[in-house]
C-alpha cells in the first residue's frame, strides 16, 4: 500500500475497532447523470474528502477513478483490466498552440434556486464559439468546487501530453480551452448543476449530501491489481 493510502493512524483504527465502531471519514457526496452522444444516460457518483476525490458509478466496485489531492495523482482503477494506472499531474504550457479568446455571456432565465442559492445560466465561449452551456448555483458547495478544480487541472496536464498525438482537425479552440488551457472555467460562477457541450455531452446534478460519513476503504487502491504509470506507457 502506498504512503498516501496509509492515512488512517493505526492506533485510531484499532481504537475504533475495539469500541465496536466502523471507522469513517467525513465526505461530500454528489450524484450526477451523464449523457454521452449516442449513449444511454449513466449514473456518476463523486465522493470528496479533504484528501481524495473518488468518481464511480454509484457502487463500491473496484472500477473507479481516485484523485489524491495531496499527491496530485489520478489513479484509474479498472477491475476488468486488472490494472491501476497512475497519472501524475504535470504543468500546462502557458501559451496555447493557437490564439484563444475567451468570453462569457449570461443568459437571463427563470431557474429555481437550490437550497437558497441562485442558479444562473452562462454560455462560455472561445473564439466566438459556445464551448460550455452551464447552469451554476452561486456559492453552493464551495469545498466541492475547489476539489473539482484541482482534479480538472490535474487532468488537463495529462491532456497536454496526449493532444500532440491527436488529429489536427480535432484540436479545435473549444477542445483546447475545455481540456487544456481553460478546463475549470465552468466552475468560476458557482457549482455547475448542469453542464452541456456542443457535441451533446451533458452532466446534470441529481442530488448531493454536503456532510456524510463514508468508509475510508473507498479510497484505498486494490492491492491485487497490477500498477503502472502513464509515463511508462508513453515511453514504450
Amino acid at each position: 500500500m502506498s504512503k498516501t493510502m496509509r492515512w488512517i493512524l493505526p492506533g485510531l483504527l484499532l481504537g475504533l475497532v475495539a469500541c465496536g465502531q466502523r471507522p469513517s471519514v467525513e465526505a461530500t457526496v454528489l450524484r450526477f447523470t451523464d449523457v454521452e452522444p449516442q449513449s444511454q444516460p449513466t449514473p456518476v457518483r463523486m465522493i470528496i474528502t479533504a484528501d481524495f476525490l473518488r468518481i464511480d458509478d454509484g457502487t463500491d466496485a473496484k472500477t473507479f477513478v481516485l484523485y489524491s489531492r495531496k499527491e496530485r495523482i489520478i489513479y484509474n482503477v479498472s477491475d476488468q483490466d486488472r490494472m491501476v494506472l497512475a497519472i501524475p499531474a504535470g504543468t500546462v504550457p502557458a501559451k496555447p498552440p493557437a490564439q484563444l479568446t475567451h468570453s462569457v455571456e449570461e443568459r437571463p432565465e427563470s431557474v429555481p434556486t437550490i437550497a437558497g442559492h441562485t442558479v444562473r445560466r452562462f454560455l462560455l465561449k472561445t473564439n466566438g464559439k459556445v464551448c460550455y452551456d452551464v447552469y451554476a448555483a452561486g456559492n453552493l458547495l464551495p469545498g466541492a468546487v475547489t476539489a473539482l478544480r484541482e482534479f480538472i487541472n490535474a487532468l488537463a496536464s495529462d491532456q497536454t501530453q496526449s493532444s500532440p498525438r491527436m488529429p489536427r482537425e480535432l484540436l479545435t479552440p473549444c477542445y483546447l480551452a475545455n481540456n487544456i488551457h481553460a478546463p475549470a472555467r465552468y466552475l468560476d460562477h458557482g457549482f455547475p448543476v448542469r453542464r452541456a457541450e456542443p457535441d451533446g455531452r451533458v452532466s446534470e446534478l441529481n442530488d448531493y449530501q454536503p456532510s456524510v460519513r463514508v468508509d475510508p476503504a473507498l479510497f484505498v487502491l486494490p492491492a491485487d491489481l497490477k500498477r503502472t504509470n502513464i509515463r511508462e506507457l508513453r515511453t514504450r
